[in-house]
């Protein structure tokens, strides 16, 4: 059964599962270090302001749930914090670096697509290894201790359906809830209207220049969000 976290302890373990994947010589990390990487713009939806007092109070709740734990490393007087999520010492959920990876994404930027996770996942995981994000996301969907994510009813304009995870946070209202075995509905509850057909190429060429401008967008961000945790290093 997944935990329901509120939207700052789904924040806090998000930060700390990609900090672990994308800078893990500067991990685990202090109460300041983590309240950067909760508050920084970049790659996370919405952005936060969390105090550290408020940031605080939430660690020592993941830390009761035995999702976080407090590590003291020989020589350093100030407390760091890790997660729990792909820990041995006790708990264990059996999750592939991908598949975190994937998770803290989902955590981090509320729900998207495969194609979107694909791209916004890629510098979490060791190039040219395991599955692909599809297979990904079915495992996380039909996980003997999950489901840890589930996918979306697909949006009227949209290619894909978008996929969400279900450890907590405020999740959309009125979602459809998929069986990622059958593609089937598991509620009742009339579908949203379809999109009426384009009836010239006009939209066509509309959709792909919105297309390509999201796809120049989410290189930006990620250029930034490099950009950022380099810096983020430097400072400490």
């Amino acid at each position: 059964m997944s935990p329901e976290l509120s939207p700052i302890e789904l924040r806090l373990l998000g930060s700390l599962v990609e900090k672990e994947l994308a800078t893990p010589d500067y991990y685990p990390l202090t109460l300041s270090a983590l309240q950067n990487a909760c508050n920084q713009k970049t790659n996370r939806d919405p952005v936060s302001r969390y105090s550290e007092d408020e940031l605080q109070g939430s660690v020592e709740g993941l830390i009761a749930q035995s999702l976080v734990r407090e590590r003291n490393p020989a020589g350093s007087r100030v407390a760091k914090y890790a997660h729990r999520l792909s820990d041995s010492l006790g708990l264990s959920f059996g999750f592939t670096r991908y598949e975190l990876g994937v998770l803290a994404v989902l955590m981090l930027r509320g729900p998207q697509t495969p194609g979107e996770l694909r791209s916004r996942t890629e510098r979490l995981r060791e190039p040219g290894t395991g599955p692909g994000v599809d297979a990904v996301l079915e495992a996380l969907a039909t996980h003997e201790r999950g489901p840890w994510v589930q996918r979306l009813a697909k949006e009227p304009g949209r290619r894909e359906a978008r996929w969400q995870q279900l450890l907590g946070g405020d999740q959309e209202a009125q979602t459809v809830r998929l069986d990622p075995r059958t593609s089937g509905p598991e509620e009742t509850r009339p579908p949203p209207p379809e999109a009426h057909p384009p009836t010239n190429d006009a939209p066509s060429a509309l959709a792909l220049q919105i297309s390509q401008l999201a796809q120049t967008v989410l290189e930006l961000e990620l250029r930034l969000e490099a950009l950022e945790t380099r810096l983020d290093a430097e400072a400490q």
